[in-house]
């Protein structure tokens, strides 16, 4: 990115954007450039004869405040350099050079009209360039009408040149009393800029555009069913330049993953609503179509409808998630799947964690932060971040998640988003097991159960590393791997009994079967611990939850039989349910980064294949943890 992109996010509204250029080729493109930092930014293509001023800054002010954005000339309008295009294709091939110029290699299109043409072109020639695709009173080409823009619009350029008013007056807003107070209002807005105001089109370059529009609308078909990416397409329902029905014929010809719209958008996100009659969909129409996509875009999570043992999980579109005063809204990039899912669905924790289906699955998450609430301080939109979201607020199943701010961690930099995400869930209960509970200290003796599972690939090492001596079960075949990790004693759990060969150790973190919980107090010492994450609950963790009388009567119940050995042996035994908690998941941020510890991943499922990927983990085979793959 050159040093005026990097300079222009510091403006805060269009209107005090400065004016920037660079070469491309031989040619200087005019452009402006503000908002947030990070993320993939949104480039603006605007309509025949528009040059930077012809953005509406309320809208585009309004699109900032959530991403970054790109307005933009042509080649040889406004203040750009060179002889303008008369071609769309040659309009395409100078954005798609300008985008690669300015150093992105992914971006958002919002086209309105000409700009359009110019996007799903654009989509077309560098389908890898293209995230999102938004698609305003525009046609494919070779449409209906397309070809007659010029025939349509000249009279009513004559006629504001008769009435002294701008021609926009008539070609975007309809001829009634609500439809002249928008257009003033319009046109007030792009009148708030000053200083610095770009040049007006020339004429010679205004008759060539026209005559790239005629050229598209008379030129073959493209074959739209190759874009396939979310598209909008938006446009009024009488629109008298473009006519309304290329809308309908782009969205039957881009297959599964498009939305129409033809009704008027109000102005959605700003102080009031107001009410606009349109014959078209005028700029700022058009541009604030774009944020209620952006706001109300369907989100795709996997769901629990039903507590059910083994039960199937239902991909559904879900409004995106709401922001509290603290929360980051997280693009999940890479999530993971542990056993702790399988459990939750099948209502094992229902008693302590009563989720009210519909619900979305997942504790672990890895992404890009888009959004902050209010009082975020210590999170920035653009910073790659991982965690385990809080109880009750769980679903990282999904495309997007809220969560809070204190139980969110700056990703390790020498992790990709897809390590990133395997370590959150495995790597607070092992650190709270073993550093909050246990307080392991060098030359003691820990047993890691489970060593090639998802806790204890996390655990041998975090343990190694705080200076223990560490036995673990695992098969016969994945004993190298656990003594890669750093594991002392290995024992074969098919062959040999733990609790025959392993006598003295200072602390067991219990995450098997009751059998295993209770064979685990042989192996320990008077005054050692037995702390079990997998159950089952003590009265000290019911006090916790602030349970019943009734609850608590229960899990005391629960618990009392190896509570009852363990004090006969003089072994304390504490129950751990592991909590979000960012702080703790930075200082393993610091180990991961320092190569103390590192993640262990034994498959990659894509986010369509989540279901399989639970079945997976169920299998009891995996050697450390199953990711899934969300987004690019």
């Amino acid at each position: 990115m050159n040093t005026s992109v990097r300079y222009l996010r510091s403006a805060t509204c269009y209107a005090d954007a400065p004016n920037l250029w660079i070469n491309v080729g031989e040619t200087a493109f005019a452009y402006r450039d503000l908002g947030l930092q990070g993320g993939v930014p949104v480039i603006l293509l605007n309509h025949w004869g528009a040059v930077l001023d012809n953005f509406d800054p309320r809208i585009v002010d309004g699109l900032a405040a959530r991403h970054h954005v790109i307005a933009t000339n042509y080649r040889g309008i406004g203040a750009s350099g060179g002889t303008a295009p008369l071609t769309i294709d040659e309009m395409a091939r100078d954005m798609i050079a300008l985008i690669r110029a300015l150093g992105f290699k992914k971006v958002d299109l919002l086209g309105f009209s000409l700009g359009g043409f110019v996007a799903q072109d654009i989509t077309l020639k560098a389908p890898d360039l293209v995230r999102k695709l938004i698609l305003t009173g525009t046609g494919p080409a070779g449409g209906k009408g397309i070809d007659k823009v010029g025939a349509v619009s000249w009279p009513l350029m004559i006629k504001g040149l008769l009435t002294l008013r701008d021609p926009k007056t008539y070609l975007f807003f309809t001829s009634t009393a609500n439809g002249r107070r928008a257009a003033k209002a319009f046109l007030d807005r792009l009148k708030e800029r000053k200083a610095g105001r770009d040049k007006g089109p020339a004429p010679r370059a205004f008759l060539r555009q026209l005559k790239a529009i005629k050229a598209w609308g008379r030129q073959a078909p493209q074959d739209l069913g190759r874009i396939n990416i979310p598209v909008l397409i938006a446009n009024g329902d009488n629109d008298i330049m473009v006519p309304t029905v290329n809308s309908a014929d782009m969205a039957r010809r881009i297959p599964g993953r498009s939305w129409l719209s033809t009704r008027t958008p109000g102005m959605a996100g700003f102080s009031r609503t107001m009410p606009i009659s349109c014959r078209r969909p005028c700029p700022p129409l058009a541009l604030d179509a774009a944020i209620k996509f952006e706001l109300e875009r369907p989100v795709k999570a996997f769901v629990v409808d039903k507590y059910k043992k083994k039960g199937a999980l239902r991909l559904a579109n879900l409004p995106e998630p709401e922001l509290q005063d603290n929360d980051l809204l997280v693009r999940i990039q890479a999530t993971a799947v542990n056993l702790l899912d399988s459990k939750v669905r099948d209502g094992e924790f229902k008693l302590i964690l009563p989720y009210r289906p519909p619900f979305i699955l997942g504790h672990d998450v890895a992404g890009t932060v888009v959004k902050i609430g209010p009082g975020v301080r210590r999170f920035k939109v653009g910073d790659e971040v991982y965690a385990r979201p809080r109880d009750h607020r769980i679903g990282t199943f999904a495309e997007f998640i809220a969560i809070d701010q204190s139980d969110v961690a700056l990703k390790p930099n020498n992790l990709s988003m897809t390590e990133a995400a395997s370590i959150p869930l495995v790597g607070l209960t092992a650190w709270q097991a073993l550093v909050e509970v246990g307080k392991v200290k060098p030359g003691q003796k820990v047993f890691i159960q489970a060593g090639s599972g998802g806790v204890g690939t996390f655990a041998i090492q975090l343990a190694k590393h705080l200076g223990a001596t560490v036995a673990t079960t695992t098969s016969a075949g994945n004993a190298e791997l656990a003594r890669s990790l750093g594991a002392d004693v290995v024992i074969d759990y098919k062959t040999q009994d733990f609790e025959k060969v392993l006598s003295g150790y200072d602390l067991v973190p219990n995450s098997q079967d009751p059998k295993t919980l209770e064979k685990s107090l042989g192996v320990l010492k008077p005054g050692g611990q037995l702390i079990s994450i997998s159950g089952p609950p003590d009265p000290a963790f019911a006090g916790e939850l602030g349970l019943n009388l009734f609850l608590k009567l229960v899990l005391r119940l629960l618990s009392r039989g190896v509570r009852k050995k363990a004090k006969r042996l003089g072994i304390r035994y504490s129950f751990l349910f592991m909590r979000a908690e960012g702080q703790q998941l930075g200082q393993i941020t610091a180990l991961i980064e320092s190569g103390a510890i590192r993640p262990v991943v034994d498959k990659v499922f894509p986010f369509e294949k989540t279901g399989d990927a639970l079945a997976y983990v169920e299998t009891g085979r995996a050697k450390g943890k199953v990711v899934i793959t969300v987004a690019d």
